[in-house]
């Protein structure tokens, strides 16, 4: 049986001003800390988001890691993971090694290029820390039902995987109190969503059963469940949970695709690239899309990341919208060619190395109605 004490997991978040994870990407007790491209930090990232006070959330690898990795290099991988927080709004501890003093651990950790990408998000931070979303599609963690399984944390985080991987754009909704009393939920943010995905929900509280079922009866909400729930039968879709938990530990393409079945009819939540190795993240900025592109072509044997040649991207567009596209990159700008055609805009960027930067405008006006 797992034990945890009072103060494990994201009980508090509600309460906390400032969100600080010390982590391990860790199927399995006992097994290594995974590298990329699997063992990404995204599913923790947008947690730590959805706490009330919304400040970026710190990730620092567990002690663990860096006793793992003693003796390798990987420069590139911690500068990749330094992106990958930033892209998802984040934030990366990234100086953390074993070693006599400070110099030895910088030596250890920080690539060069970290300095060039400083002052990039330095200069476009407003792309970083002035943007919204308008995503249509939500996961519900409600901490009062997870802390009761505690297991089923990490259904949550292959969920969260699955489909940032796809290119799912998702928001995370942390329903929680700091207790295992249960919270109540905010049906006026529950309805800016079109779907719900609850990877825990057999211990709802009576109150929070309601509200699903009123975001679902009365406001047309659809409600994905990976377990059971005491909500009517005809008002959600029951999936398999197990497909989760076998996906955290195997990561195997099936479990992928069982769970991506679960989510088929939400394609307009979906931004597609022609290499499945890059993750798109979208925000907005006034009239503006922000994509962030992070390239997890890592190969760890060589400690590198290998550059992803002649992408395409594809999202939803409103029609006979023009719309003026840049890449940004350290040291680089350029103008995309994007073309228009059956409500898509479809981007050809030539070549990415580990990140770029994509700002569309609108030139017709505000393509996104964006939500805080």
């Amino acid at each position: 049986m797992i034990r945890r004490g009072g103060l494990w997991g994201p009980g508090w978040g509600e309460i906390l001003d400032f969100v600080m994870l010390e982590n391990i990407y860790q199927p399995a007790a006992g097994e290594p800390h995974q590298l990329l491209p699997r063992g990404k930090f995204t599913a923790w990232y947008r947690l730590g988001s959805a706490f009330a006070n919304h400040a970026p959330a710190w990730i620092c690898p567990s002690i663990m890691v860096p006793r793992q990795l003693a003796g390798q290099i990987r420069v590139q991988y911690y500068l990749l993971m330094f992106l990958e927080a930033y892209a998802n709004g984040g934030r990366w501890g990234y100086n953390w090694w074993p070693g006599v003093d400070a110099r030895a651990r910088q030596e250890a950790t920080v690539p060069v290029a970290l300095k060039d990408y400083i002052a990039f998000i330095t200069r476009h931070r407003k792309y970083f820390e002035q943007v919204t979303n308008a995503n249509e599609l939500a996961i519900l963690y409600i901490d009062g039902c997870i802390s009761r399984k505690p297991e089923s944390h990490f259904k949550y985080v292959a969920l969260a995987q699955a489909l940032a991987e796809a290119g799912y754009q998702f928001d995370v909704v942390y329903v929680g109190t700091g207790h295992r009393d249960s919270a109540s939920l905010d049906q006026q943010q529950l309805t800016r969503y079109k779907a719900l995905l609850i990877p825990e929900a057999r211990n709802l509280s009576e109150l929070q059963a309601s509200a699903l079922t009123t975001y679902a009866a009365d406001h047309g909400g659809e409600l994905i469940v990976f377990s059971p729930s005491p909500v009517d039968a005809g008002l959600v879709h029951e999936e398999d949970g197990q497909a989760l938990l076998d996906f955290w530990t195997n990561y195997e393409e099936d479990d992928r695709q069982r769970i991506l079945a679960s989510v088929q009819p939400f394609e307009f939540a979906r931004l597609r690239c022609s290499d499945p190795m890059v993750s798109v993240i979208r925000y907005g900025r006034a009239d503006e899309h922000v994509l962030h592109l992070v390239n997890y072509n890592y190969d760890a044997a060589a400690d590198r990341i290998l550059p992803a040649r002649s992408l395409t991207i594809r999202l939803p567009w409103p029609a006979r919208t023009k719309a003026t596209c840049m890449l940004l990159r350290p040291g680089r700008e350029e103008v995309l060619e994007a073309a228009i055609a059956d409500d898509q805009l479809t981007l050809q960027i030539p070549d990415l190395d580990a990140y770029g930067l994509v700002v569309m405008r609108s030139n017709d006006g505000p393509a996104l109605t964006h939500r805080t």
